[in-house]
């Protein structure tokens, strides 16, 4: 994932930002052992237009912001929805799925409150016949328009008009 500063971070073996001077990788200045989580858990990146990094991890989600350096936290609450993807829409939302329970969690990008949505009271029946099981998301992605794909395991593709519903 590049920045608007041309900075190159990877979420290999943690957080990691490439030094391009030096021609290596550094680890962020990341605090492994406290509220924050645990580096190596890094899974997911995402880059905002106002300068935020969002970060997931098998037990959090992150919002790191590159101009004043700092680390926030995100409670998803007692759900503890592990991410399994992420994907930020055109209003700088961030989209979660797990797949451990079958959710998609929206994260507002502004007071940093989420909701929960579940495949069968918020998503679109099967956009086409492979799909067998609902309760194993594997993908989300928010297009141009702000419709929310899911795809799962096995094939199943479906769609949510969350700015309608």
């Amino acid at each position: 994932m590049e920045d608007r500063d041309g900075n190159l971070w990877v979420a290999a073996g943690g957080l990691q930002r490439y030094d391009r001077e030096n021609d290596n990788f550094v680890r962020s200045p990341f605090d492994t052992t406290g509220e924050h989580g645990t580096l190596p858990e890094t899974k997911y990146l995402a880059y905002d237009s106002s300068g935020i990094l969002w970060i997931a991890s098998w037990t959090a989600l992150q919002k790191f912001d590159l101009h004043t350096h700092t680390f926030t936290k995100i409670n998803l609450g007692s759900d503890g929805i592990p991410p399994w993807s992420m994907s930020l829409d055109k209003l700088g939302n961030v989209w979660i799925s797990s797949i451990y329970n079958g959710q998609f969690v929206r994260v507002d990008k502004n007071d940093l409150t989420h909701r929960t949505y579940t495949f069968e009271s918020h998503f679109k029946g099967k956009l086409n016949e492979w799909f067998t099981k609902i309760d194993q998301p594997s993908g989300i992605f928010a297009d141009e328009e702000n419709t929310i794909w899911a795809y799962v395991y096995n094939g199943g593709i479906y769609k949510f008009d969350w700015l309608n519903n």
